[in-house]
């Protein structure tokens, strides 16, 4: 990454900018719109409270490090050969691109809960591992998750049915913190892990 002063992007709208070997903070709380936005070999950070959209952006060989706690749409990106580091709190990853979206990117450092893939292949990407799950294509494989062991309780059942209903784009990929959903679902991160086994080649932790 350049030794140059970081770029503070404040404000709430970034079209037809091209950042190479930089790095680029967004800072402002609040919604950020992309749109002909593309950064290459950057160092992206998203700070406390912002969400972004990406209309259409391509990032390239970026480092993401997120600070923010809220969701992010990057629905109209792609991102290619990125390293994620930090929290992602249901985060979108393409949709509406129409072509692979998120290719060869490394998660290895990111705790991705409640966070959605699309127009990609999630195998052909890096994960944290374990308390992370990635369930692989859930909406085209309902009856393989809904015959998994999930645990009893009302709101596990009900996660459960909502993970395999048809979305507005084919699922690639849904993460949860199993930590964190065990808590909300009243139930145990080992029993989510039971869950993960039982699913095999469709569930990587």
């Amino acid at each position: 990454m350049s030794k140059v002063p970081p770029r503070i992007l404040s404000g709430s709208q970034h079209s037809d900018q091209r950042y190479e070997r930089e790095t680029l903070v967004f800072s402002a709380s609040g919604r950020v719109v992309l749109n002909r936005f593309s950064a290459t070999d950057c160092e992206i950070v998203v700070d406390k409270g912002v969400e972004l959209l990406a209309v259409a952006a391509t990032f390239r060989g970026c480092r993401f490090d997120s600070r923010s706690g809220k969701p992010s749409y990057l629905e109209g990106a792609l991102v290619e050969a990125c390293a994620f580091n930090g929290s992602f709190e249901a985060w979108q990853f393409g949709g509406r691109r129409g072509e692979p979206s998120v290719i060869g990117c490394d998660f290895g450092g990111a705790l991705l809960n409640d966070c959605e893939f699309y127009e990609c292949n999630v195998r052909e990407s890096t994960f944290h591992g374990w308390p992370i799950i990635v369930f692989v294509e859930p909406d085209t494989n309902k009856s393989r998750f809904l015959r998994a062991p999930w645990p009893k309780t009302s709101k596990a059942q009900i996660f459960a049915q909502t993970l395999v209903l048809e979305r507005r784009y084919p699922c690639a990929g849904f993460t949860i913190d199993a930590n964190r959903a065990a808590k909300w679902m009243e139930s145990t991160p080992e029993e989510l892990r039971l869950v993960a086994e039982d699913l095999g080649d469709l569930a990587i932790f």
